[in-house]
């Protein structure tokens, strides 16, 4: 069970995208919030995955830039992570991924 995944960092990247599957819109809220206030500066790719399965495609972009600006862990899995299915039809993205060398 997620909470009881005893790195914290990693329980709030996972609890918001639980609770939104689970149509538990604002438990997947306060989650994101406590991610983004205890984590942000180092958790950028993460916030932006949340924000990608949510379908909040600019907010996911925003932070995808952010990740990638300030070299966050997690950009190697731009391409492929199953999380950005949804931003792959999106220029900005498109964009990303020629940035990162990883386009093609």
């Amino acid at each position: 069970m997620v909470q009881e995944e005893s790195d914290e960092e990693s329980r709030l990247g996972m609890l918001p995208i639980i609770y939104w599957a689970l149509g538990r819109k604002s438990d997947s809220d306060a989650a994101l919030l406590a991610l983004k206030e205890k984590y942000a500066g180092v958790s950028a790719y993460s916030i932006a995955v949340v924000h990608a399965f949510r379908g909040e495609v600019d907010a996911a972009l925003e932070w995808l830039d952010r990740a990638y600006r300030e070299h966050h862990s997690g950009m190697e899995w731009l391409k492929t992570d199953r999380y950005l299915r949804n931003l792959r039809g999106d220029p900005r993205y498109q964009a990303l991924l020629v940035k990162m060398k990883l386009a093609g």
